[in-house]
Order: C-alpha cells, then sequence, then structure tokens
C-alpha cells in the first residue's frame, strides 16, 4: 500500500445559533495507490491500521484539517 499523502477532514458542531461549539477530526483523507481515500478513524479498518502504522514509523505525516 503505497500512501503519499494524508489530511485530517474534521467536523463542527453548532448551537442553535449557528455558532460552531466544537470542531473534531472525523476521517482522514488520503491518496493510496493513487487515488483519493475518505479513510474513517477505525482501527480495524486496514487503510487507517496502515496509516497509523506508517505515522508511527515515521515515514508518513498526518496533516491538520483545514
Amino acid at each position: 500500500m503505497n500512501i503519499t499523502s494524508a489530511k485530517y477532514k474534521s467536523r463542527s458542531e453548532y448551537d442553535a445559533d449557528g455558532k460552531v461549539t466544537s470542531t473534531s477530526n472525523c476521517a482522514i483523507i488520503a491518496t493510496i495507490d493513487g487515488e483519493d481515500y475518505g479513510v474513517p478513524l477505525d482501527p480495524n479498518n486496514s487503510e487507517y491500521a496502515e496509516i497509523m502504522k506508517q505515522v508511527t514509523d515515521g515515514t508518513l505525516t498526518i496533516k491538520d484539517a483545514d
């Protein structure tokens, strides 16, 4: 599995007035074998497990969400 980029995708929660109350990461947008994927933050997901392995190994960095 060749992962060339990874970036968190975030999701915001809003109050009744439409103001952001919190923001959290909900997925990783990754380029894997030349294709873009939305990878859930699930340790049982094989792509997520490989991303985290590469992060631990120091060969991949996940960029912060915008």
